[in-house]
C-alpha cells in the first residue's frame, strides 16, 4: 500500500457515515419517527394545542399577500415570503402552509437523528420537549432555518461543500440568525483537543470588550432586512436580561463540563462541532445577556446541537449523565413554555 492510498483510506475513514442498525431495528425506528413526524407536523400547522403567540403576526401577513410579489411588503425573510406568496396564489390556506413548513423542519431533524445518532427516538423525544413548542409550533421561520442549517453542517462534515453552501443559504433565507450556526460549526471543526475551552474563554473576554461595536455591527448589517433588529439588540422590547443561571443554563453547563471529561468528544470531528455549538449556545447567552431577544434566539438555535452531542455515541455509563442533564433541561423548557410561553 503506497502513501497515497493510505492517505485516501484515512481521509475516507474520517468522513461522516450513517449509523448502522439491523433491519428490524431500523424499520421500527423509522416507523416511530414517521408517526411522530406526521402527528407533530399536523399539530403545529393546525395549532392543536392552542394558538401560538406568533400566530396573529403570521396570519395577518398571509391574509395581506396580494397577486403581485413584493419583497418589501414584509420584514420576514425572503425564503418565507417566496413560499408564502406561491402558496397563497395557489389558493391554499395558511394552515396547510404551516403544516408543510413544520413537516419540512421536523423532517430535516428527524432524518438526521435517524441517520447519524445512536438513540434517534430518545433524541426526537428530547427535541419535542426542548424545542418543538418554541420552534415548529411558534417560530416556524427559525424552525425551518435551523433544519436547513443542520443539513448544511452534516454536509460540511462529509466534505460536500456545495451542499453545505446550498443548505446554509436556504437556512439564512428563512431566518437571518442562521448565519451564526455554520460559522460556529466551521470554527469548532478546526479546533482540536481541549483547546476549545481556552478559545471559549477568549471569546468571552474579547466579546465582552468589543460588545458595543459588535452590537452596532449587527444593527448596521441586519436592520435593513428586519426593522426589529435595533429593538432586539438594544433590548427595547424587553427590559429583562437573560438569566444565565436558570435551571436550563445550569444543566447546559453541566453537559459542557461532563463532555470535557470524555476524550472522544475532542478526537471526533462530529462531536467536536456540536460541542462547539453547545458551548457557544451558553456563551451567547452570557455575552448578550442585556440583549434578551437576540441572546435567546442565538441560544435556542445553537442549543439544538446538544442533541447531536449527547446522542451521537452508543448508550454507556459515561454517556448517561449528559443525557439525564439534557432531558432535565428539556423538561424545564417545556414546562416554562407551557406555563409562561416565555423561555428564559
Amino acid at each position: 500500500m503506497n502513501i497515497g492510498t493510505m492517505f485516501q483510506n484515512s481521509f475516507a475513514a474520517s468522513l461522516l457515515v450513517p449509523v448502522e442498525r439491523d433491519a428490524e431495528t431500523q424499520l421500527m425506528t423509522r416507523v416511530v419517527l414517521v408517526a411522530m413526524w406526521t402527528v407533530l407536523s399536523l399539530a403545529a400547522g393546525q395549532q392543536w394545542f392552542g394558538d401560538s403567540p406568533d400566530l396573529p403576526n403570521y396570519l395577518f401577513y398571509y391574509q395581506t399577500i396580494g397577486p403581485f410579489f413584493d419583497l418589501a411588503n414584509s420584514r420576514f425573510e425572503y425564503g418565507f415570503q417566496i413560499v408564502s406568496w406561491l402558496w397563497s396564489n395557489l389558493g391554499l390556506g395558511y394552515e396547510s402552509l404551516f403544516v408543510l413548513m413544520a413537516a419540512v423542519s421536523l423532517g430535516c431533524k428527524f432524518y438526521l437523528f435517524e441517520r447519524y445518532l445512536r438513540s434517534p427516538i430518545l433524541a426526537a423525544i428530547s427535541y419535542i420537549l426542548g424545542f418543538y413548542l418554541l420552534h415548529e409550533y411558534t417560530q416556524i421561520r427559525a424552525a425551518v432555518g435551523i433544519g436547513f442549517a443542520l443539513l448544511g453542517i452534516h454536509a460540511m462534515l462529509q466534505r460536500r461543500w456545495w451542499l453545505f453552501a446550498v443548505f446554509t443559504v436556504a437556512g439564512i433565507l428563512f431566518h437571518y440568525s442562521m448565519v451564526v450556526m455554520p460559522l460556529v460549526a466551521l470554527g469548532a471543526r478546526q479546533i482540536k483537543g481541549r483547546v476549545v475551552i481556552i478559545v471559549g474563554a477568549l471569546i468571552l473576554v474579547t466579546g465582552s470588550t468589543v460588545l458595543p461595536a459588535l452590537q452596532q455591527l449587527i444593527v448596521d448589517v441586519f436592520s435593513q432586512f428586519n426593522p426589529l433588529t435595533t429593538a432586539y439588540v438594544y433590548n427595547d422590547l424587553n427590559a429583562d436580561s437573560a438569566n444565565i443561571l436558570s435551571f436550563a443554563s445550569v444543566m447546559t453547563i453541566g453537559i459542557i463540563v461532563w463532555m470535557v471529561t470524555i476524550p472522544s468528544t475532542f478526537k471526533n470531528e462530529y462531536t467536536r462541532v456540536f460541542f462547539g455549538m453547545t458551548l457557544m449556545s451558553y456563551l451567547s447567552l452570557v455575552l448578550l445577556r442585556d440583549s434578551l431577544e437576540l441572546a435567546l434566539r442565538l441560544r435556542d438555535a445553537l442549543a439544538v446541537g446538544i442533541i447531536f452531542l449527547v446522542f451521537r455515541e452508543p448508550l454507556s455509563i459515561r454517556q448517561i449523565p449528559p443525557i439525564i442533564l439534557w432531558f432535565a433541561a428539556a423538561a424545564y423548557l417545556y414546562y416554562g413554555y407551557t406555563t409562561t410561553q416565555v423561555l428564559t
